[in-house]
């Protein structure tokens, strides 16, 4: 009995002595993943520096450079009013409210607290500047047309303007996307001072240090107003290239760790081993558009056909390597109004079905059918801007689809004067074009009858309404309408959005999301 008594005993012992041994392991594995979680997070074991390339740069001033790549390397330095996230969405930076006062006026709130980089505040006299320095007739700016119908802006306060504007703008808030420049800078004509410019004094996450021969020094701005626990880059050397080619020379020679490319055929130039690859679709909008004013097209039957019959993801192939993007409209798929249902897919029978059930009758290969007692055939012709060699590539790629419906295509490639001279006229039936679509009001811009970028000449009541609408509410029901209109109308026929390419070496790490208002989104998260 004892001898059971004291076995006992044992396991149970046995069995404490096992639950202390599991607590202390598990302390210590909890402990060890602490210590390597912060080991990570913190970034103790990489390199909290990156080079960047800077290429072919025409100025540093960020509201006078009209080279994109340059303007993206200075979004880290400078910053707009407003700008776009990750989902397309409109979200505030230096300004934090802003809203109508009245049909003509608007009232901009900007955010307190945030510093130039030598410490000077952020006010309201910087925005008045920036934004008559933009509309001086003297300066070449991209961003003027942003600022087309504002006629006057005025300081309220330290930290609110009032903008002016010649005409009703329910939009204005997406046109307040420029980069803002301090007054004590560039005041007394010093923005087209390159001693000046060159040493960019911004707002942004990082500043300026120095300039050692080719390379400029950037640290992170400590006294961001944006700042979070995640910044991890502490510097950037920006590597100045007087070409693309000496660009593309210098990262597979590692001596830059990223690049951003628009080629379609970047794997010949850079190759596919050692490197992170991010697509990203980039603002360029192809489509076709279809003059309504002419009958045939004026059938949205014949414009669905027409779109239904392309070979989107074979021209997508052959013409960019695959490096585009098929989307039915000017939407980008990051959007919240994108659908990734592509209901319009290449198929061939369904174009066939869809001309027969509208009435049209295929006799001898041509199709033809009676329109306002006006005989109506399939014979297009599609012009073209010779100079743009993609598009030339897709129109004769399209004109082979079409012939395969039964649907004839003359294709006219023209110089770029030329072409634009017809568009304008209305002087086309197809025309082969590209748009820069920067949000969901370009699809506005396109649609609205009143607007000069509306070359299809398509209208209706029932749109007319919800755009009209949309411009008072900028709901996102609205928004919605808009485009269940467009899928069933197919005012424009819809191709791609060409990509483009962010490259890193392998040994780049951290959050790296490119889309098309910021390649270098998350760049504060980065190491190698």
């Amino acid at each position: 009995m004892n001898f059971l008594k004291k076995f006992f005993l044992f396991f149970i012992l046995l069995g404490v002595l096992l639950s202390v041994f599991v607590a202390i392991r598990n302390e210590m594995v909890k402990n060890e993943e602490d210590v390597l979680e912060w080991i990570t997070s913190s970034g103790d074991n990489y390199v909290h520096e990156l080079n960047l390339p800077i290429m072919e740069i025409d100025t540093l001033n960020p509201i006078l450079t009209t080279n994109v790549q340059v303007q993206n390397i200075l979004k880290l330095i400078y910053e707009p009013l407003v700008s776009f996230d990750k989902s397309d969405m409109l979200t505030s930076c230096l300004a934090t409210e802003w809203s109508e006062r009245d049909d003509l006026n608007w009232i901009v709130k900007l955010r307190k607290g945030v510093k130039w980089h030598n410490g000077t505040d952020f006010t309201a006299d910087d925005v008045k500047f920036t934004i008559l320095q933009i509309k001086d007739e003297t300066l070449n700016s991209p961003y003027k047309e942003n600022l087309l119908n504002v006629t006057a802006v005025e300081k309220l306060d330290e930290y609110s303007v009032l903008v002016t504007l010649d005409h009703k703008d329910n939009l204005f808030m997406y046109k307040l996307n420029f980069p803002i420049i301090p007054e004590y800078y560039f005041k007394n004509g010093d923005v087209v001072n390159e001693a000046k410019v060159n040493i960019p004094v911004g707002t942004g996450m990082y500043k300026y240090m120095s300039t050692d021969e080719n390379i400029i020094s950037l640290e992170r701005n400590k006294s961001w107003w944006s700042v979070s626990a995640n910044n991890r880059l502490e510097k950037i050397y920006l590597h100045k290239y007087s070409t693309y080619g000496e660009a593309i020379k210098a990262y597979k020679s590692s001596e830059v760790d990223v690049i951003v490319t628009t080629m379609s055929d970047w794997e010949k130039k850079f190759g596919t081993i050692g490197n992170n690859v991010y697509r990203y679709e980039n603002t360029v909008f192809d489509t076709i558009i279809p003059n309504t004013k002419k009958l045939a097209l004026s059938d949205s039957s014949v414009r669905k056909a027409i779109l239904y019959a392309i070979n989107r993801e074979n021209i997508v192939a052959k013409v960019f390597n695959s490096n585009a993007s098929i989307v039915e409209m000017p939407i980008h798929s990051i959007s919240k109004f994108y659908s990734s249902d592509i209901s319009s897919e290449y198929n061939l029978d369904k174009a066939k079905q869809i001309l027969l059930n509208a009435g049209w009758k295929s006799d001898n290969g041509v199709w033809s059918k009676s329109i306002s007692k006006t005989n109506c055939n399939l014979n297009f012709s599609l012009i073209v801007n010779k100079d743009n060699k993609e598009n030339l590539a897709a129109s004769e790629a399209i004109k082979e689809c079409l012939q395969d419906l039964g649907i004839k295509i003359n294709v006219k490639s023209l110089s770029w004067s030329e072409y634009k001279k017809a568009l304008e006229a209305g002087n086309f039936d197809l025309a082969m074009a590209s748009f820069d679509i920067k949000n969901e009001t370009s699809l506005i811009d396109m649609l609205d009858e009143s607007s000069s970028n509306n070359y299809t000449g398509f209208s209706s009541r029932e749109m007319s309404e919800v755009i009209n609408s949309l411009k008072r509410t900028n709901s996102d029901e609205d928004m919605k309408k808009l485009t269940d209109i467009y899928r069933a109308e197919t005012p424009y026929i819809g191709l791609y959005f060409r990509d483009n390419t962010l490259l890193t070496n392998k040994s780049v790490k951290g959050s790296i999301e490119p889309f098309w208002a910021n390649p270098y989104n998350g760049i504060t998260t980065w190491c190698k």
